[in-house]
């Protein structure tokens, strides 16, 4: 069991900071750098160090150094991948911008676009096939990133 008494966050006991709901304690996940990432994958590589012992001296997690060695990728990134990749979101966006023109978009009619798109070219998606519709969850986002859709509020 941890003892939280003697620890402080922001100047406040942590035992009292873990009973309040509006404070959250700073996230441990991807606190190492690309640069330790890259340093770690050349010394192993280059057979310098083990990847126990290059994970420990780089402060990396073996299994992400594991993960990236595996992948030959030194991008930081953590969370899901993107559902459309960049050249195939200007394509769904050239789609939108064309039935723009013709019929004011709505949420529902970007959200079933989408849908429509990954299907057509078998893209790997977690939308809704029963409905046919991406989700709120990828929506907000993309109106985010491209701010000039403008959309109808029903």
């Amino acid at each position: 069991m941890c003892n939280y008494r003697n620890q402080l966050f922001r100047g406040q006991p942590i035992s009292t900071v873990l009973l309040s709901d509006s404070t959250k304690l700073p996230s441990k996940r991807a606190m190492w750098s690309e640069e330790n990432l890259r340093a770690a994958m050349e010394a192993i590589t280059e057979g310098k160090m083990s990847q126990y012992a290059a994970a420990e001296f780089y402060n990396i997690p073996r299994t992400t150094l594991r993960d990236h060695l595996l992948s030959g990728s030194t991008v930081k990134r953590t969370g899901r991948y993107p559902t459309l990749n960049r050249e195939q979101e200007k394509q769904l966006l050239n789609r939108l911008r064309d039935k723009n023109k013709r019929l004011k978009l709505t949420t529902k009619m970007i959200c079933r676009e989408a849908f429509i798109f990954c299907e057509e070219y078998n893209l790997k998606h977690n939308f809704n096939k029963n409905i046919g519709l991406a989700g709120r969850d990828w929506l907000k986002p993309f109106l985010e990133r491209h701010p000039e859709i403008f959309i109808v509020q029903k």
